[in-house]
């Protein structure tokens, strides 16, 4: 089944809502997602992904005091490749055009020095934010309700929607059906994982990069063995797959973690998931290995689909 065909958000919106509400975090500022505002040079419509209006306080002494009212902008770029020189001049014209004091765009690919010495002359900030970050930033939900996504529930039987209780961070079960569900990691979205689809490697729906594999037969009321690949894990074992040395020299490895959370922060090396785990090893040349058992692993996930319950 294709994602598209599983009614899961897109990706670009998804990744809108979820910045929108990290702004919203701003203290005495209206923050409002997808507004439109008429140009002031292009007399056009102009659509806006969030708008920021912030009071800023300017105290000079003496009883002298003013407020300014600030107006930023910010324009998500949910792209699969670095921010260049052309959307940083597209989103500085939309600043003047609405009159905007700054404009802030935000990617989860990162910035090309080009583009980042062109935003730094037109009053344009760029920001890097992954979808880990994200999660990271949400928080966990733990308490929060969550209906089965296996049962069938139509709202006409006499007994309450069944619940997921969670018997960990990531792992669910619903009171009813006794279904596995999954809170990702990386992103915190919940899906379930149907009997059919243990034994091979399932893919997160919000496309954050985790990987997950339930192994069968399942026993009723038990955890069942489930292994989680973060999205980082998964890229090192696929990449190193994908070549036919089956290893990634340190360049291709650093591309590979700027594009995730420990570009941001870590103290214990990117690759320790992959490596305490044994599906890759280090050589005395210093490039990253695959294991055989990282191999066997590593094909699956290439493999994987998303769920059909979410």
């Amino acid at each position: 089944m294709t994602k598209e065909g599983l009614g899961v958000i897109p990706d670009w919106k998804w990744y809108e809502k979820r910045i929108t509400r990290i702004f919203q975090r701003i203290k005495g500022a209206k923050v409002e997602h997808n507004v439109h505002e008429m140009g002031q040079d292009t007399h056009r419509r102009r659509q806006i992904d969030i708008r920021i209006q912030v009071p800023l306080e300017v105290n000079l002494g003496q009883g002298f005091a003013f407020t300014i009212p600030v107006k930023i902008i910010v324009d998500c770029k949910k792209r699969k490749r670095p921010m260049g020189i052309g959307e940083v001049d597209e989103v500085a014209g939309l600043k003047d055009d609405v009159g905007a004091h700054l404009a802030i765009i935000v990617t989860p690919r990162g910035v090309s020095d080009g583009a980042m010495n062109r935003a730094k002359a037109v009053a344009v900030r760029p920001i890097v934010i992954t979808k880990d970050l994200i999660a990271v930033a949400e928080g966990f939900w733990e308490y929060k309700f969550v209906p089965c996504c296996i049962c069938e529930y139509t709202g006409d039987e006499e007994y309450p929607q069944p619940e997921v209780s969670w018997r960990s961070k990531v792992e669910g079960y619903c009171d009813w059906c006794g279904g596995l569900h999954i809170g990702c990691p990386e992103c915190y979205e919940v899906f379930a994982i149907s009997e059919v689809e243990y034994d091979q490697a399932i893919k997160c729906p919000s496309d954050c990069g985790a990987i997950f594999f339930v192994e069968s037969p399942r026993a009723k009321d038990e955890s069942q063995n489930l292994e989680i690949f973060l999205a980082l894990d998964a890229m090192l074992l696929t990449a190193a797959y994908s070549k036919s040395t089956k290893r990634l020299t340190p360049n291709e490895v650093q591309k590979l973690v700027r594009r995730t959370r420990w570009q941001h922060w870590g103290e214990a090396p990117a690759t320790i998931g992959v490596t305490e785990s044994g599906y890759m090893e280090y050589g005395e040349d210093n490039n990253l290995y695959l294991t055989a058992e990282g191999e066997g692993w590593a094909k699956l996930i290439d493999g994987a689909v998303y769920p059909t319950c979410y």
